[in-house]
């Protein structure tokens, strides 16, 4: 409780962006549980052959999940 948790996301923009909500969550309780929820909205997300900018919205989550889980290992 009272961390310092930043996520920072790159790659699924033009530019660099942070998830304040997710900080949020994580600062109150450093637990992947409190942000597989939260949902990252696709507008202004990059999308090309490889991943469409819904696809890479749900991916934003899934990775910040992860390192979280990681981190908490």
């Amino acid at each position: 409780s009272g961390g310092i948790a930043r996520v920072a996301v790159t790659g699924a923009k033009n530019k660099v962006f942070r998830v304040s909500e997710m900080e949020a969550q994580l600062n109150e309780s450093f637990s992947a549980d409190v942000i597989k929820d939260i949902k990252i909205s696709p507008d202004g997300m990059n999308a090309d052959i490889h991943a469409d900018a819904k696809y890479r919205s749900n991916l934003v989550n899934v990775l910040a999940v992860r390192a979280v889980e990681s981190a908490s290992a």
